[in-house]
């Protein structure tokens, strides 16, 4: 019942706000295509287009289309986490949503849900057109094998997040500052735009430690093309997996302490 009306208020909530001011809605669809436009007008202006093509293995398009939907679909994640103690703070909430009776892991837990699924929706929209032009009938299925694993890595990245969260606003000082920083340096290590298995050894490590990381990395081995064995993809699977199970209980202990901080100290409106 809880999880029900939490889900119900948050999706009315986003909903109403997206709807009530359309341009949002139109934002969502055309930001991909803005991002890859501009990266691919960028990269063109001071390298070559075809030595894309011919070191990646595909056309840079549908490569950094790919990649600007997959910022999309983490950050209806993680910003929305993230930045939720700090919205709630200037709206003057926090105070009343700190002495609820429900359980604060499952209120962040909740908080991305209608808006990944908008984006998710809207992937249907945004990816065929180009998908098509490049892959023929094959980017249909494409479509279909990037939304799912942009849901899945998104869903992933939940416990991360909410774990970011405990401990950032339990130290306390300006935590938008820190997050400002963090926000860009998740988006290289996660994989997005440098696929994972190019990365140097440093930026390796640090990536296997997020758990989208491997679903970006499935992904990118299927648009480029590379045969992969099917107990590889089952071990990717299965470490993201864990890793971001590993994290719950985690994200669980830091939001508690977060909360008894809170409650000690009290709450600004």
């Amino acid at each position: 019942m809880v999880l029900r009306e939490l889900l119900r208020a948050e999706m009315l909530f986003v909903y109403a706000d997206i709807f009530r001011r359309k341009s949002i809605l139109v934002m969502y669809l055309l930001y991909p295509y803005i991002l890859t436009m501009f990266i691919v007008l960028l990269g063109s202006s001071i390298g070559s287009y075809q030595a894309f093509k011919y070191r990646l293995g595909i056309d840079p398009i549908p490569f950094f289309l790919t990649a600007s939907y997959l910022v999309m679909s983490i950050l209806a994640v993680s910003d929305d986490i993230l930045w939720k103690p700090i919205h709630d703070r200037m709206l003057g909430v926090l105070p009343y949503i700190i002495i609820t009776h429900v359980r604060k892991i499952t209120y962040f837990a909740i908080i991305p849900i209608p808006r990944l699924i908008l984006v998710l929706v809207l992937g249907c929209f945004v990816l065929p057109p180009v998908y098509v032009m490049f892959y023929g009938i094959e980017g249909l299925y494409l479509t279909l094998e990037v939304v799912s694993l942009a849901l899945l890595s998104s869903i992933l990245f939940i416990t991360f997040s909410i774990l970011l969260v405990g401990v950032l606003y339990s130290l306390g000082g300006e935590s938008w500052r820190v997050l400002n920083i963090i926000r860009p340096l998740l988006m290289i290590f996660l994989g997005i735009y440098y696929p994972r298995f190019l990365m140097p050894t440093m930026m390796f490590l640090i990536s296997s430690i997020l758990p989208p990381s491997y679903i970006i990395e499935l992904m990118y081995r299927s648009l480029l093309k590379i045969v992969t064995e099917y107990s590889y993809v089952l071990e990717l699977l299965g470490i993201a997996i864990a890793i971001s199970l590993i994290y719950a209980p985690l994200s669980s202990k830091a939001i508690a302490v977060w909360e008894r901080k809170k409650v000690r100290e009290g709450v600004e409106v």
